[in-house]
Parts: structure tokens; sequence; C-alpha cells
């Protein structure tokens, strides 16, 4: 006997003398882990995926230090009556200014201000060529009418005298003032000007998603306070902006966590109670799988603090996989207990955790290989995953083993157990006859299979990626939440909303960086424009105002000559005195607070629009928005600039380079793995081709129903990669047990275990299809996918293999010995 057997022997006939003792600890590390797991909080922003390092995150960070607000909150008042929604906005906008400084840095909804600014300084703002083209016909008038009051005509034909044409200049000017009509009264109103919009930028320090949380409930309070209906019956106010939308997100992705673990835990362990039909299959596959998951949990909360996007659904995931050491050790006890009789619990025991220990804990150190390659990826979604589900892994299968016999031993005493459930077990019997029969023929099929697969593949390999991030955000949202009220929103203005900001280091250089923007090569494609506080200023000032002054001049001269009509016309468009060059001092506050630091410095930020007909939710777009930004000359030395379209692009570049180095280290890792386990060829590379294999078809039937991989199901890879290994490996053990002619004997016995193994974790990955998180939908639909592929590549292709080789010697051995 070997240390090894002697301690597990030891540790066994300790199980089953103090069953209590281990149970009563068991518990007390449930609590004490479970009250930790409490702790953990949920950061559903993408910035929480990437590392912080990450050039996004680092800009991000020292944006969020200089620009006083980057998120917005929008009140939409919809209403038939637009002078009602317009006095219901006005009275809004009095109670929200109550929430100023704390939790609103600024309130935008009327432009009457620059409507104001615009009309008291009209003449600044006409064109340079109209002013001189004004001045010189007024001054050639003035002359002719001179000459004709000092020279009387010698015949009686009227002399044809310049054209002021006032009534052209005047109608240009009203063309262009119109614009502004297009937001009645000032307010920002959709065309159809049932929705008026109030924008509530929060400061940059507080736009958080808890923040988020306060900042929407303070102001549905003072909605709230003036009754809506009060002001007309069919008056509603909604809630968009990246505030609420990422709040919805957040509360869908959480709402989904404690609904998909419920279902998993009722799925699962329904399965088991009508296997096993008996209640105390929960106590015995539950207990282990959920203790194991929550030291997981607890480990997280004390290592990363929290659950992010990607790894806020892995508790069924773990409950899912975790359940299959408990199963794989049930399964072995009842064979001998079943063949012992119910006095022989210790040696049933015994000899059920010597045969099961070593192909589940290849099966446990794979899960944990698989998981732990994610560790070595940039993208922190992964890293944080890969712990996570290591962790949890490793935990459910020390405590199957630990706390196992114990729990067997207080469930046999309180009524002994013979083997029920032999319902899968005559499944696996024909399977693993028909393996043993005809491996030849199943090595073909499954051969041709792989290579037509190979051929969707290799076109779907191309472009694997999902880039319409719309199919990866919560539906319900999508469909009448925040997302869908935006669009409305978006109406209301020229250019896509939520530009990316650009932050320069001098005021100087704000006008040649828009430049460099809009000059750079590609630029037309890509960008729709840029923005500055400058745009709000009149062009060629100087020059201007000395053509005013001319035109001043001659204006105050006499006019006698002309109508009373036309010298009405032409004194309107006297200019005034007071006129003089404006700076970005003399915007109106309300124009100039989206390019105000958090100092109070005015100027210095610019905002990149995209451009129309583009959207940053297209991910292809997004990767040239941002490859485009960060090549302008002098990004992160004049000037620095981060957002959301370059968070998003460094997620998709940290996913497409960390896949196939998270892939390649899974894969080394497990053969390593294999190679110190079996220290065999044969069922080394067996087991591996099961691993393999089984993830190359799920990836394969992936491309042929264009199922693209994305920031979540991308992990289905490595988790596939270790299933495979945990499914062969211990059928595998099985056959060593059995020994040669063993194939049938090993699939119809521990492959039964495995098939309830596998159906326990397709439940988990089952659950995940029912959020209503389309990214979520897709991981539980590929890794649904996986499980079946992986499955039948350990429990029919491996074994066929293994079959195969096994009549292959045996003919050469008759061929030898004839």
């Amino acid at each position: 006997m070997t240390k090894g057997s002697s301690f597990i022997d030891r540790w066994v006939s300790f199980s089953v003398r103090r069953p209590f003792l281990i149970f009563a600890i068991a518990t007390t590390v449930l609590i004490v882990s479970g009250l930790t797991a409490l702790n953990l909080t949920l950061k559903s922003d993408f910035i929480e995926l990437l590392p912080t390092d990450s050039p996004s995150v680092v800009n991000l960070e020292r944006l969020k230090q200089r620009v006083s607000s980057y998120a917005t909150l929008t009140v939409a008042i919809k209403s038939p009556d637009l002078e009602t929604s317009q006095r219901f906005a006005e009275d809004l906008v009095v109670k929200l200014e109550e929430l100023q400084p704390d939790m609103i840095q600024f309130i935008d909804y009327n432009i009457r201000d620059l409507t104001q600014f615009y009309k008291d300084n009209q003449w600044l703002f006409a064109d340079l060529e109209d002013l001189v083209d004004l001045r010189d016909r007024l001054k050639k008038r003035i002359k002719e009418e001179t000459q004709a009051a000092l020279f009387e005509s010698l015949d009686d034909t009227p002399v044809e005298k310049t054209d002021l044409r006032i009534d052209e200049f005047r109608k240009k000017y009203e063309e262009k003032a119109k614009v502004q009509d297009r937001y009645p009264g000032g307010y920002y109103t959709t065309p159809d000007r049932d929705i008026i919009a109030i924008f509530v930028r929060p400061p940059a320090t507080k736009s958080e998603l808890n923040h988020g949380d306060e900042l929407v409930a303070a102001v549905q309070k003072k909605v709230d306070e003036l009754v809506p209906s009060n002001y007309h019956p069919e008056l509603t106010v909604g809630f968009t902006g990246d505030v609420k939308t990422q709040l919805e997100e957040r509360d869908a992705l959480a709402t989904d966590i404690g609904f998909i673990s419920i279902i998993a835990l009722l799925a699962i362990f329904g399965l088991l109670i009508l296997h096993y039909r008996s209640l105390r299959a929960i106590m015995l596959t539950g207990m282990p799988v959920i203790l194991g998951a929550i030291i997981a949990l607890a480990f997280a909360y004390l290592t990363i603090g929290h659950f992010n996007a990607a790894t806020a659904f892995l508790s069924a995931i773990i409950v899912g996989n975790g359940v299959n050491f408990m199963i794989m050790l049930m399964a072995r006890f009842l064979e001998e207990i079943r063949v012992g009789g119910p006095d022989s619990l210790e040696q049933s025991l015994k000899t059920s955790v010597r045969g099961t220990i070593r192909g589940t804990a290849v099966a446990s150190l794979a899960a944990v290989i698989t998981y732990g390659a994610l560790i070595f990826a940039g993208f922190r979604g992964f890293r944080e995953f890969g712990i996570i589900g290591g962790v949890g892994m490793l935990m459910c299968w020390i405590v199957t083993f630990a706390t196992g016999p114990a729990l067997i031993t207080l469930a046999h005493r309180l009524k002994p157990m013979a083997g029920k459930g032999k319902g899968v077990g005559v499944i696996s019997g024909k399977i693993g006859g028909f393996v043993a029969n005809h491996p030849g023929k199943i090595l073909l099929v499954s051969s041709a299979l792989t290579f037509a697969g190979l051929l969707a593949f290799i076109p779907y390999a191309k472009d694997p990626f999902q880039y319409d991030f719309r199919k990866l955000r919560n539906k319900v949202g999508i469909e009448r939440g925040s997302a869908k009220l935006s669009k409305e929103i978006d109406k209301i203005f020229e250019l896509p909303q939520s530009p990316t900001p650009v932050v320069a280091n001098e005021l100087a250089d704000v006008l040649d960086i828009k430049q460099r923007i809009l000059s750079a090569e590609g630029a037309d494609n890509i960008v729709g424009d840029v923005k500055t506080v400058f745009d709000v200023l009149p062009k060629e000032q100087e020059a201007k105002l000395a053509v005013l002054g001319e035109l001043r001049e001659l204006v105050d001269s006499k006019l006698d000559f002309l109508t009373p009509s036309e010298r009405e016309k032409v004194l309107e468009y006297r200019p005034p005195e007071r006129l003089r060059v404006l700076t970005i001092e003399d915007v109106p506050e309300i124009v100039a607070r989206p390019f105000t630091e958090s100092d109070g410095t005015r100027g210095r930020i610019l905002y990149v629009y995209a451009k129309p007909g583009n959207s940053l939710l297209d991910g292809r777009y997004l990767l040239k928005f941002a490859k485009f930004l960060r090549g302008i000359p002098g990004e992160g030395d004049t000037f620095l600039t981060s957002g959301q379209p370059l968070v998003f692009a460094d997620m998709i570049d940290a996913i497409i380079n960390d896949g196939t180095q998270v892939t390649v280290i899974a894969v080394i890792g497990i053969f390593l793995l294999l190679i110190v386990a079996f220290r065999s060829g044969l069922y080394t590379g067996s087991v591996l081709l099961a691993a393999v294999l089984g993830t190359l078809w799920m990836i394969c039937i992936g491309a042929v129903f264009d199922i693209k991989l994305n920031f979540l199901n991308f992990v289905v890879i490595p988790i596939m990669l270790g299933d495979g290994v945990d499914y062969g490996a211990n059928i595998i053990e099985r056959y060593r047990a059995v020994g040669k002619g063993g194939v049938a004997e090993a699939i119809q016995t521990t492959g039964a275990a495995v098939m309830l193994a596998s159906l326990t974790t397709m439940l988990g990955f089952a659950s995940l299809i029912m959020s209503s998180n389309m990214a979520l939908q897709s991981f539980g639909i590929l890794a649904n996918v996986g499980e079946i592929t992986c499955l039948a590549a350990s429990t029919i292709v491996m074994m066929a293999l293994i079959a195969w080789i096994e009549r292959r010697r045996a003919r050469k051995a008759a061929i030898k010995q004839g």
C-alpha cells in the first residue's frame, strides 16, 4: 500500500468514526465563508474588465481629474402639449438646482442664452464678405446720391443706382437664425415636438454607479414632488443617458445573477434527486459543491473585492462543474456498496475514494490549469474569471474528498444505500457496447465530421469576434428601457451624441489640435466633427470690426436720399459702438460648461464626434475611431484622450491578443499534467485528444451557426478544454483499473457518472440562456454545445480510439504467435 493510499484509508476511517465533527467543521466554514462572500459587490462597468495600466484606463483617470463632468443623466419629458412640457421643465430645473453642487455639476436644458448671445453680437456673426459687400454698396450709393445732388442730368433718362440689397441680406441671416427655431423657446425638443430633454451632468468625481443610484433617486424624487399628472394627464417623465443605461445594465446583471443561480441550483439538484430517487442526494452532492463555491466567493472578496461583468455568473458555473467530483465519488460508492452490501460501508468508501481520487484530481487540476491560463491574459476580466473559477474548482475537489466520506456515512446510517438510479447506466451500457464493437466506423465518422467542421471554421477564423455591441447588452433595456428612449433623444441633434473628450495641455494648442484631427488621413470617413468653445465665437473679428466701424460712419452720415423704408432697414443694421473682440470668457455659461475643467479653466477641452451614419456600438468602426485618435500627432504629449470608445477598443484588442496565448498555455498545461498523472503516451494522448477535439467541434459548430466570440463567451474555450480532460481522465482512470477489454465496462460505469456530471454542468450553463443579457445567452448556448461535443469526444471517440488500438495490438500479437 502506498503512502497516499494509507493516508486515504486513515482519513476515510476517521470520517466514518467522526462524521458529525467533520459536518460541524464544514458547517462552520460554510457560515463564515458565506458571511464573507455577502460583502461582494458588482461593478458592471466595462472599465473593470481592463487592466489598470491600460492606456484608456490610465487616461480616463487623468481625465476625471480635469473634466468637470463626463457622464449624463437625461430627463425626457413627454406630453402632447409642448407648452405644458416647457412649463414642467422650468419647474423641474428649479427643483434640480437644489441638488447642486454636491450631486449635479450643471444642468443643460435651454439654449436661450446662446440665442441671445448671437442676437447681441449678430453683426460679428455675419460673413466678412457680406459686410464688405454691404459697406461697398452703401459707400457707392452715397457717392451716387451725392453726385446726383450736385449735377443735374442733361436729359430725363433715369440713372440706375446701386441696390443696397438689404432685403437679401436680411433674408440670408433670417434663414440662419431659423436654425435656432428647431428648439422652440430654446428647449431641447425632438423634431415631432413631443419630447423635451433636460441633461443633468453629475461631477466627474461622482460618476460611479453607486453615485448614479443616488442621482437617479434624487431626480426621481424631485419629479414626484411636482406630480407630473397635475400638469397634463398624459405627461410622463423617463430617464436615459449613460448614467441610466449603466444602471439598467448593472441591475439586469444583478437580477440575472440571483435568478440564474437559483435556476441552476434547482435544475441541478432536481436532476440529482430524479437520478438517485432520494432527497438525500441534495445533502450528499449539494453541500460539498456549495461549500467549495462559497469558499471561492469568500476568496474573491478577500483578493478582488467585487464581481465584474465577466465573473458575475461564475457561481452557476462552479456549481455545475464542481458537483462532478461528488457525482463520481457517489457513483463509485453505489457500485461498491451494491456489491459488498450495506455492512461494507467503510471498505466501500475506501475503495471508492481510492478509485476516483486520481481521475477527479486530474480533472480538478486540469480545471485549475485552464482557468489559471486566463490569469496570464492582460484582460482583467479574464484574469479575475480565472482566479475565481480556478479556486472554485480546486475547493470543490478538496471539499468533496474532505467531507464526502463523512456525508455518505451520515446518509448511510440514516438509511442504508443500495445503489439506485440505473437509468443512465443502461444508456451508457448500450453506448459502451457500440463503441467497443465499432471503433473503426466511429473514428472514420468523427474524422469526417472534423474535416467538415474545419471547412466551416477556416472562413469563420478570419472574423470570429462579435463587433456589434448591441448584441452584448441587456435585451430589456434595448427593447423598452433607457437604450430605446435614447434613440428618441438622439433625434434632437444633428451629430451622434456621446462624443469623445480630448483635453489639451495648453489653451494655445486647442485650434491646432482640432485642425490636426480634421486634416488627418481618413478623417472624412471617421470623424463627424470636432467641437471647441472657440466654435461659438465669430471668425475674423478684428477684420469685421474694422468694416463695421466704416459701416457705422456711413450709416451715421446723411441718408436723406433713402426712402423712409430703406432708411429704417439700414438703421436696423447700424453696428453699435459697444462691439468688441469677443473671447471665450464672453461665451454664455450654458455653452461653456462642457468645455470647462474642474478648476474653472475654459477652453482646453475638445469633443470629437463620430461620423453620422456610424455607431460607437459597432466594434469595427470603434476600433478605427480609437486607432485614428491615437494616431494624431501629439496624443499623450500635447493632449490626452479617453472615454468609452477607447475603453471598448482596448477591450477588443485585449481579447484578440490574449485569446491565442490563453489557449496555448491551457493546452500545454493540461498536456504536462496528463504526462505526470498517467505516465503513458497512450492515455495522455487519448485524454488530450478528447479535450482538444471536443473544444474544436464546439468552435466549428459555433462557426456553422455564426455564434461569435465576445468578452464573456470566449472563456468557454479554456473551460471546455478542462471539461474534456475531466470526462476523459475519469473514464481512462476506470479503464486502467479494469484493464484490456474494459472499454465497454468503463463507459457503462464511470461513463454513466460522466454523463450525469455533464448533464448537471449543462443545466448550469443552460440557466445562462434565460438571462436578459445577450452576451450571457451566447455564453450559455456555446457552453452547452461544448458540453455535448466534449462528452461525445470523451465517451465515444476517445474510447473508440482505445478499442481500435486494442484490436490492432491484438491482431499484431496474434500474427506474431501464428
